[in-house]
């Protein structure tokens, strides 16, 4: 039991290592969330939310369908894909304005979503506005994106001459 609890701390170790120099930077916060709307691709989608410096992130991974294996469009692995990798990213900036929602109430709960819909807006309006919901109790991803959008916190104030 020990070593797969240590083979699945190596692979998550190892992914975000990965992940990070992909990136070029450190991933700050992560948890598990569903991207639900505001970009190109359709929702809900299951995957990681992530956050850098610059940029929050979602991450769909692709997945197998049974129900479309059973309708015959089988793949190589011996089903087909419901859905490819998605990666949807938004770059941070003093004009986004992050509202948490609201608690889920009793019926979202027993659907299975434990979070509430987020929302990330351009205030400039040049960007709709991105909603996601972090589904994993007790993550401090929220709170660290707050700290990332809100002027005058620590960390955000400019350096450099002007400043």
């Amino acid at each position: 039991m020990t070593d797969f609890i240590d083979e699945t701390g190596q692979e998550r170790h190892d992914f975000w290592r990965t992940r990070e120099e992909e990136l070029g930077c450190p991933v700050r916060s992560y948890a598990l969330g569903r991207y639900l709307s505001g970009r190109e691709v359709s929702g809900p989608l299951w995957g990681l939310l992530y956050l850098t410096e610059e940029s929050f992130f979602f991450h769909h991974f692709p997945q197998q369908n049974w129900i479309s294996a059973l309708g015959g469009g089988a793949s190589v692995g011996g089903g087909a894909s419901s859905s490819g990798e998605v990666v949807l990213e938004v770059p941070l900036s003093e004009d986004l304005l992050l509202d948490r929602g609201e608690e889920p109430g009793p019926l979202a709960r027993l659907l299975g979503s434990q979070g509430s819909p987020c929302c990330l807006t351009d205030i400039t309006g040049q960007d709709r506005p991105f909603v996601f919901s972090v589904e994993q109790k007790g993550s401090s991803l929220l709170d660290h994106l707050a700290e990332a959008v809100l002027p005058g916190v620590p960390g955000s104030e400019p350096s450099g001459p002007e400043a």
